[in-house]
């Protein structure tokens, strides 16, 4: 299949077309049944396109690996969108997908209530483990916001990262979403 053919969804994982399209994402179909086959993640630094992640599904980052930089150096997914933002509330989810369907909720809520500031999300490049090292060099976009609420795995890496990210953000901004059943406590 062509690499890089559209940034159609095809609604794959419940993401619209347009949300893919607003942030930059391809896929590649399967030419077997067109389904999707890999996802094209685009990472910039310096809120210019540096590579992209690359991940086969159903879920494997894909051999070679990334394509150009998506390091703990560079911006994180999906902050090109929110360089200035005007509302003072930031997401954090923990990984592409969820950003992304975090992303799509907001927004269409938003749009329900007439409210036009979107609310920022985003999510590390270099995943949950490594993410406090990463958020910790974007302090300054950070410190736009006086609200940052943090969406962890709800597994034990997800809380060890959550105490991690804690240090690194702005201080007094964090809050934490727990969702209704965590692997951790069972509950």
């Amino acid at each position: 299949s062509d690499l890089f053919p559209s940034h159609d969804s095809i609604g794959y994982r419940g993401i619209r077309a347009e949300i893919s399209k607003y942030f930059g994402l391809r896929y590649e179909y399967s030419e077997s049944d067109g389904s999707v086959e890999k996802s094209y993640y685009p990472v910039t630094k310096n809120y210019q396109i540096s590579g992209y992640k690359v991940r086969k599904h159903p879920k494997e980052f894909a051999f070679p690996g990334p394509l150009g930089e998506t390091g703990k150096s560079c911006d994180l997914f999906m902050q090109f969108r929110f360089k200035n933002p005007v509302n003072k509330t930031c997401v954090i989810a923990c990984g592409e997908v969820d950003a992304l369907s975090c992303y799509q909720m907001l927004s269409d809520f938003s749009e329900k209530k007439g409210y036009e500031d979107k609310v920022a999300v985003v999510s590390a490049t270099v995943g949950e483990t490594g993410s406090a090292s990463q958020f910790k060099l974007q302090y300054d976009w950070f410190e736009q916001f006086s609200k940052i609420i943090y969406i962890p795995d709800q597994d034990e890496a997800g809380v060890a990262a959550m105490h991690k990210i804690a240090e690194v953000l702005p201080k007094g901004r964090m809050h934490v979403m727990t969702l209704p059943y965590s692997i951790v406590t069972g509950k």
